[in-house]
């Protein structure tokens, strides 16, 4: 009863919500060219968005079910400004090592992303944080409240050090 309320009260405000992942059936063929894509030849697709809500598509360099909205990102965007992500996936895509790459691609096209650590629902997450922070690929701050990472050479990183608190970027 109450998610129903709920659910009329977000239409008739026309508050965005988050889309989730539509069930596959991957073979074991697919399974195998999904675990070792490289990130940079993921491909993403925008879909629109609602509010400051964009969703995006990921797409992957081959025929697959998983194109077929098997990973969801929806990109939450803060403050004009900050883009947090919320990356849904099927079970049955999960622990493949996609996630890792499907934030590579997200940060490298956006130039950034925040991850808020009380938002977190997959304690995945954080382990995929530690290691975008370890890959040397990108310039990364972490505070007592999150997570960012952004390309090298951002153009416009020093707004995206403020949010951070001031905290310098650092390469490990």
């Amino acid at each position: 009863m109450k998610s129903d309320i709920r659910q009329k009260l977000r239409e008739a405000l026309n508050i965005p919500s988050f889309r989730l992942p539509q069930k596959v059936d991957i073979s074991d063929e697919e399974r195998t060219k999904i675990q070792n894509v490289r990130w940079n030849n993921l491909g993403l697709e925008d879909l629109g968005g609602q509010g400051n809500i964009a969703y995006i598509k990921v797409i992957f360099p081959f025929e697959t079910a998983a194109n077929n909205g098997g990973v969801v990102v929806d990109l939450q965007v803060l403050n004009n400004t900050i883009f947090q992500p919320h990356i849904h996936m099927v079970d049955n895509l999960q622990g493949l090592g996609i996630g890792y790459k499907v934030y590579q691609k997200v940060i490298s096209e956006f130039g950034h992303l925040y991850s808020g650590k009380g938002r977190r629902m997959n304690p995945r997450i954080t382990s995929i944080w530690e290691k975008l922070k370890k890959g040397g690929e990108f310039d990364c701050m972490s505070n007592q409240n999150g997570d960012m990472c952004m390309v090298k050479g951002h153009s416009d990183a020093q707004p995206l050090i403020d949010f951070m608190g001031g905290t310098p970027p650092h390469q490990e």
